[in-house]
């Protein structure tokens, strides 16, 4: 989860490390490429698939490339940030599937999917100690691991719609992130920083494991809607809470 957070100082901030970053972004873009190519060689999934599993990545390449530089003070990208990277192919992966669902034909492909969620869970509980075992952690570290969380989440709650693994409103578990950016704009004292938050990445945690959870061909259909409404509230409340605070905050 996202919690491998250094302090912001100009020091960390004037560093450029862009030269450092290319080459991890360029290499998990060709294991994404080659990844998603031999899916669609062995699938009925073809261009359009590895289409769109590049399409979703190309934003997360860009958000490494412009905001490493101006948060990353190390002359590595780092092991943690290597492993978050890796994260974000594996859901890109996932998103090819919003174009062409119909490579989740068998129950043997389904599992195969469940599968790579469960390591991408894994995953995120691993690059925050990583960052802290290696003292390489950063503020751009911690953005990158929320960040792509809640790519995670918009993705995957995704393929779930599409898949009919959950009603349509399902989707607003990976829309809320980026509709309270949006409220932010709108108003700003929504835009202001939030301390860290067990609670926050614990709620985070529960929506990828139901949204994984909902995928799985052994779900019997009658748990999905509740599986989904109780992802769905615990994520309300939990932000609803931040807005609280935040407006509490504002008013002191």
């Amino acid at each position: 989860m996202a919690d491998h957070v250094l302090s912001n100082s100009p020091a960390h901030r004037l560093v450029d490390t862009s030269p450092r970053c290319g080459p991890p972004v360029l290499s998990a873009g060709a294991v994404l490429l080659a990844a998603a190519g031999t899916v669609a060689a062995l699938t009925s999934a073809g261009s359009a698939y590895v289409m769109a599993a590049v399409i979703a990545y190309l934003p997360v390449a860009a958000g490494v490339m412009i905001a490493a530089p101006r948060a990353h003070p190390y002359p590595v990208f780092g092991l943690a940030n290597g492993i978050t990277l890796f994260r974000a192919v594996l859901v890109c992966l996932a998103a090819g599937l919003i174009a062409t669902p119909e490579v989740l034909a068998t129950p043997a492909h389904e599992w195969l999917l469940v599968a790579g969620v469960t390591l991408a869970l894994v995953l995120d509980l691993a690059d925050g100690w990583t960052a802290r075992h290696q003292r390489l952690a950063s503020e751009f570290g911690g953005r990158f691991d929320m960040e792509v969380d809640a790519w995670s989440m918009l993705i995957l709650s995704g393929v779930v719609v599409i898949q009919s693994a959950a009603p349509v409103w399902a989707l607003a578990i990976g829309l809320a992130r980026y509709g309270f950016i949006v409220a932010g704009l709108l108003m700003p004292l929504l835009a202001a920083p939030l301390p860290p938050s067990r609670r926050r990445r614990a709620v985070c945690g529960m929506q990828v494991i139901a949204l994984g959870a909902l995928l799985a061909p052994s779900l019997p259909a009658a748990a999905s809607w509740p599986i989904a409404a109780a992802a769905l509230a615990a994520l309300a409340l939990s932000f609803a809470l931040d807005i609280c605070w935040l407006i509490r905050t504002a008013r002191r």
